[in-house]
């Protein structure tokens, strides 16, 4: 079900294109692990001193005491760590079931309890309550609540969640998160159903299907503060489709609404979404037969789509990460035309202009990248990149930090 990254930049379709592991461990030119592996490394006690990136600068994050490098994990910043958990490493693998928090003030790592943890899995939700790391999903029922405090778990209930999936459209809405969507049901189709889940309770809620978008993956999804905004992503039932509308789902009154489509970005699946306050950004992509580096910005109130500027715009990409700083929109990673990308680039929707980040110092090219924004700055990690003097994919534990 998942790609490789050399098949899947060349084919259209988003993570189901392609086939086939790389089976080995090689150092490439970077050297960086094939394998995936974190290379030694206690925790982070080893921790060397902290590094101040910028202005518009790049510095490392610490190797030593990371996890094993990893791609469709996710990340949460808590205020004071990034907490990384789970994730995929070769296609037909079993996916991962270990995570690590990251300290940028002491730049070390410390490893997540096991013990409670959910099981195993990739492509899931995660969110970050105010206390604790919610994860689920990834073709699971199941999932947890890990509170870093205490480096403990606790688990959610199963029998009152919606159905498993993976690749879905979810948001946290300051008190409860809402998932809807995504891949796939007992005949192949992609869901139109969603659910809620408090964590205070520990309780799931049911979702209206009245008036949903049609069924998706990979749709982007922000949260204005009343209402959880879903647009594109792709219909896999049976054939690669993507799409360019989208709903708005209000849980106070459990409704949906079409937001318009005059003006919308073109069909894609794998963008990047940003909430500014006012508007949802998305941003690149992948479409039927094309790679985007243009997008659109959706002004709920008026209902209305503006697009982004492409002048000084990054390359074309899919599977990148994008960050809010709270003036500009922060783009990193991903890929296009069959490599990683390297570079990114800052939009500031106020001016309608890019500006590209630095590339001195900036870490190793990747696609599927986790980015956090801190409130100082951007942390990059985990990925899936490809040596071509190899032909093998790579799993890179280098980090980044930038600083804009």
């Amino acid at each position: 079900m998942r790609a490789t990254l050399a098949s899947a930049v060349t084919v259209p379709g988003c993570f189901r294109c392609g086939s086939g592991a790389r089976d080995g461990a090689t150092l490439d030119d970077a050297g960086r692990t094939a394998s995936g592996d974190a290379g030694g490394g206690n925790g982070g006690t080893d921790a060397s001193p902290p590094c101040a990136p910028g202005p518009d600068g790049w510095c490392p994050t610490a190797v030593a005491g990371a996890p094993a490098g990893r791609w469709e994990h996710r990340a949460v910043w808590t205020g004071t760590e990034m907490i990384v958990w789970g994730g995929l490493r070769v296609p037909g693998e079993p996916d991962l079931g270990d995570g690590a928090r990251y300290d940028p003030a002491r730049d070390a790592w410390t490893p997540t309890s096991a013990v409670g943890a959910p099981s195993a899995r990739a492509e899931y939700d995660a969110f970050w309550t105010g206390t604790q790391m919610i994860i689920w999903g990834g073709t699971h029922r199941t999932g947890g609540l890990y509170d870093p405090g205490t480096d403990t778990w606790t688990a959610m209930p199963a029998s009152t969640a919606p159905f498993e999936r993976f690749a879905d459209a979810a948001v946290w809405t300051g008190t409860e998160m809402i998932v809807w969507g995504g891949c796939c049901d007992t005949a192949g189709a992609d869901y139109v159903s969603g659910g809620h889940y408090d964590p205070a309770t520990n309780m799931w809620g049911p979702m209206s299907q009245v008036g949903t978008p049609s069924g998706r993956s990979e749709a982007v999804a922000v949260w204005t503060g009343t209402e959880m905004i879903v647009w594109g992503g792709a219909a896999f039932g049976g054939s690669f489709l993507p799409l360019a509308d989208g709903g708005r789902y209000d849980p106070a009154a459990d409704s949906w609404a079409a937001i318009s489509a005059t003006g919308a970005p073109d069909a894609r699946c794998g963008a990047s979404a940003v909430w500014t306050g006012t508007e949802m950004i998305v941003w690149g992509g992948l479409g039927t037969a094309d790679i985007f580096n243009s997008g659109g910005r959706y002004d709920p109130l008026a209902d209305v789509w503006a697009p982004t500027s492409v002048v000084g715009a990054p390359g074309a990409r899919v599977w990148h990460a994008a960050v809010w700083t709270g003036a500009l929109m922060i783009v990193a990673g991903g890929a296009g035309g069959g490599e990683p990308w390297l570079d990114g680039g800052r939009y500031d929707p106020a001016a309608d202009s890019w500006t590209p980040t630095a590339a001195l110092g900036a870490p190793p090219e990747r696609a599927f990248p986790t980015a956090v924004w801190t409130g100082a700055e951007m942390i990059v990690w985990g990925g899936l990149d490809y040596d071509v003097v190899t032909a093998m994919d790579v799993y890179p534990i280098e980090g980044g930090r930038y600083a804009p």
